[in-house]
């Protein structure tokens, strides 16, 4: 099938490459339908992309990448309502905001991550405390944050 989308131009997909979010995603409950698009080259980085509506996208990162001890408990009631059976089978992604005019100062949130069950195609963000992470995680740190050393 074939889908048009307004970042990728026209795309062809099939049928079970796309995710279903039963509840769609925060800000956009009504969209519940999206497919994965790898970034040229960058394992750690994917677009989500809408089927039902061209113009929604999201920057998705690997939130690992930007933090090593970040984690995700998968309880028991997300792995039923999700089908997840395998631990293997599972992937969480993170949203990138991509600022105007600055890459340097994209971020990512860490709190509401995209925990998704590729072999059962269906998928859901999470809501976690705030003891893992930012809502605007920083994934360029400013060199006033970096810890140097040496003397």
């Amino acid at each position: 099938m074939i889908l048009k989308t307004l970042r990728f131009g026209e795309i062809d997909i099939k049928e079970d490459d796309i995710l279903q979010f039963p509840q769609g995603l925060f800000a956009f409950e009504e969209h519940k339908k999206y497919i994965l698009v790898p970034v040229n080259d960058n394992p750690f980085f994917r677009w989500l992309q809408c089927v039902d509506e061209p113009k929604i996208s999201f920057l998705l990162i690997d939130p690992f990448v930007i933090r090593e001890n970040y984690y995700v408990e998968l309880d028991d009631s997300l792995k039923e309502e999700l089908g997840i059976s395998k631990q293997e089978d599972v992937v969480v992604y993170t949203i990138v905001t991509l600022p105007e005019g600055d890459f340097q100062k994209s971020s990512t949130n860490l709190l509401a991550p995209l925990v998704i069950n590729l072999s059962g195609k269906k998928a859901k963000q999470v809501l976690l405390d705030e003891t893992r992470g930012q809502v605007k995680e920083p994934l360029f740190p400013s060199q006033d944050n970096r810890k140097v050393s040496g003397g």
